[in-house]
């Protein structure tokens, strides 16, 4: 898909951010001086021998020791698979680590290896952070020394770092699966960055999250990514009640698969608490152990109920639980998405589409439902459910949907206050359903 830049816009298929500059434009003629790391005794001194206005240090075949980038316009560009920067044995906060307002950075065609075996400490791979700007991270593979370390974080933006490009690298061996590990990317407050053509892997044990987006994280592009496996949620918004609204965030054309059932795992894409106005668009789920999308509100008194967000023709196959799960959500719009036999773990239990209450403070009310399809003749429990348990969601629209009878011989079950109706077909059958 075509990417149009000008006058410091993205516009991707008609979702516009502002603000965001790709930081592959900046190819500054003030980039001319060039050096070699092995002619010198580190790779930090390589990078502290370029003069103010910066430079590029190439990167022959061997392993470089950590190294931190401060100053702008720095390009650290490798050999390929034969060159890597490794992290030190204990220790190491970063084994890359840009930071002090550095802008226009550049880490490409090198591995980046952690030695991380558990989440006793947190080793990142790259650290983004002290107000740095416009790092693109292309062509990196992320690993480990051996089969079992790596890095807790892979790519970790943080509240000070924005406007990153994180494009064409290859993500293994994320150490961790609780909080303190086991992400792919991380980004913390950070906010228009673009993650895109990216190919991460995980293990059904380690690795927690693929991607991340968290406090507040607003206007990223999340784009054309192929994440397979891990132990919870592939991609997150979510931002507490406390924080800054998660906003504006673009998930587009990723392909996800295998997501297992460990810590917290609720969805394949979970946008959660303090989200709204978040586009889910166009990526396609397949065998999530748990739902393949959920929306989820609060269900405290008084919190945020990440309303308003657009999930639009995804395409969620072969879910554990429910193809797409609204919790305790409103004023969302579901439309053109296409589900096929949910309730993979328990047949007969889960809904195709489920919309549901989460408490008496957060009731699911004026979700569109349209255009969708969602069937499932031996598995899925039905098409669509509007739970029935209280309190109900209420004035739910149904209308223009393709709903297939289920293992309950049902299309759609309504037990909403007010629901809304309109032209669905309730007994729709595909001759060539997907294969698992």
């Amino acid at each position: 898909m075509g990417r149009t830049v000008r006058s410091g816009r993205l516009a991707v298929s008609g979702f516009l951010l502002f603000g965001i500059v790709l930081a592959t434009q900046v190819i500054t003629s003030g980039w001319k001086t060039q050096v070699y790391a092995n002619q010198f005794r580190s790779l930090q001194q390589a990078v502290d021998s370029l003069p103010a206005e910066g430079g590029t240090v190439s990167l022959t075949c061997g392993s470089y020791g950590a190294v931190t980038i401060s100053r702008p316009n720095v390009a650290i560009i490798g050999a390929g698979d034969c060159s890597s920067i490794t992290a030190p044995a204990s220790g190491s906060s970063g084994i890359v680590t840009v930071t002090g307002g550095a802008t226009h950075t550049i880490i490409s065609s090198v591995r980046i290896l952690g030695q991380a075996v558990d989440q006793s400490t947190i080793q990142r791979c790259i650290y983004l952070t002290g107000g740095s700007t416009g790092t693109t991270i292309e062509h990196v593979k992320f690993g480990g020394i051996s089969p079992t370390s790596g890095c807790n974080i892979q790519i970790h933006a943080d509240p000070t770092s924005a406007r990153n490009l994180i494009t064409k690298n290859t993500f293994t061996q994320a150490v961790g699966t609780g909080s303190g590990g086991g992400y792919g990317i991380l980004v913390e407050s950070s906010t228009s960055n673009v993650i895109t053509n990216n190919v991460s892997i995980q293990t059904a044990t380690q690795g927690r999250h693929h991607i991340y987006l968290s406090v507040g994280a607003s206007s990223n592009v999340v784009m054309n990514n192929k994440l397979s496996g891990g132990t919870s949620d592939q991609i997150v918004i979510y931002s507490l009640d406390s924080q800054p609204a998660a906003r504006y965030n673009l998930i587009q054309n990723n392909v996800l698969r295998g997501m297992a059932t460990g810590l917290g795992a609720k969805a394949a894409i979970h946008i959660c608490h303090n989200a709204t106005l978040n586009r889910v668009i166009g990526n396609q789920v397949l065998e999530p152990a748990v739902a393949g999308i959920e929306i989820e509100a609060s269900a405290i008194k008084g919190q945020a109920h990440a309303d308003r967000n657009d999930l639009e023709n995804n395409q969620i196959y072969f879910a554990g639980h429910f193809g797409i799960l609204i919790l305790g959500s409103s004023s969302n719009t579901i439309r053109g998405n296409t589900i096929y036999e949910a309730s993979q773990a328990v047949p007969g239990s889960y809904a195709g589409l489920e919309v549901s209450s989460n408490s008496i403070y957060a009731i699911a009310h004026s979700n569109q439902i349209s255009g969708n399809t969602s069937y499932g003749p031996q598995k899925q429990r039905c098409g669509l459910q509007i739970d029935s348990g209280t309190p109900a969601p209420h004035a739910t629209v149904v209308n223009l949907n393709r709903f297939g009878v289920g293992a309950i011989g049902r299309a759609l079950n309504n037990g909403g206050r007010d629901t809304r109706i309109g032209m669905n077909i309730l007994d729709y059958q595909n001759p060539n359903p997907p294969k698992a």
